[in-house]
């Protein structure tokens, strides 16, 4: 029987490298992973190799087997996904302090994804289509990891580049502030969104619905508290002009 041992004292890494030189070197070559596939196992040791964590998951006493984190590499292509079912796999194991390690590296490509997706609407979003709508697709999963204070930002680049389409997609940028609203339910941002986008498709009963709603959040934040919000917010969104800060306090002291 094969064996063969790494000189380190890691199990995970024994174990991973050992059983990938066996799929290579399987005498049937239709059971042998192909060239993609084996370019894509060996990535994703890279994102745990050359994280912040490496020396947590080289040492740690559980974790998936190599079957399972096959698997789950070959079921979530998107690296968000993957790592959220990497963590969760090391949930299930006991180990929390990898699974929340994993859990912030991934929020941390989630909000560099986001950031990519600001700089697009610069340039119509061209040439990265596919991850700006995997951005979008994997927001409902990662929702209750994502930084509150960000989630206005989030919201409007997601909802900005759903409805820059020649066939806007309303029911997600909608869909997706309304989450956003039931996981911050305080913030006044999200709201205005929310009634912008139903305005902008020509709902304005609900727009209007939207509107009431943050008008009982608005007496409830001190005007201190929403300027410095919505400074905060149009700082991110909007180009640093004195006149968009203007027109923000005459906004707040209506």
């Amino acid at each position: 029987m094969f064996q063969f041992r790494l000189p380190w004292s890691s199990v995970i890494w024994n174990d991973f490298f050992s059983s990938s030189l066996k799929d290579l070197l399987r005498k049937d070559q239709t059971q042998r992973p192909t060239a993609a596939d084996t370019v894509e196992i060996l990535g994703s040791y890279k994102h745990i190799l050359g994280s912040p964590f490496a020396e947590s998951v080289f040492n740690c006493v559980a974790h998936p087997s190599y079957q399972v984190w096959k698997q789950l590499r070959h079921t979530y292509s998107n690296d968000i996904q993957w790592l959220h079912e990497i963590a969760k796999s090391y949930q299930s194991l006991g180990e929390e302090r990898i699974a929340n390690d994993i859990l912030e590296q991934m929020v941390q490509l989630y909000l560099d994804s986001v950031e990519r997706l600001s700089e697009g609407r610069s340039t119509t979003y061209p040439p990265e289509r596919n991850e700006f709508d995997k951005v979008s697709a994997t927001f409902a999963n990662i929702l209750d990891y994502l930084p509150e204070w960000l989630l206005a930002w989030i919201c409007f680049e997601i909802a900005s580049y759903l409805t820059a389409r020649q066939n806007p997609d309303w029911h997600s940028a909608i869909y997706l502030c309304e989450q956003s609203m039931t996981r911050s339910p305080t913030d006044p941002i999200i709201p205005m969104l929310l009634s912008n986008l139903h305005a902008r498709k020509g709902d304005y009963e609900r727009a209007i619905e939207t509107e009431d709603l943050l008008r009982t959040k608005i007496p409830r934040i001190s005007l201190i508290t929403m300027e410095t919000t919505l400074f905060g917010f149009f700082a991110r969104v909007r180009p640093l002009k004195k006149a968009h800060f203007s027109e923000i306090t005459a906004l707040v002291h209506l």
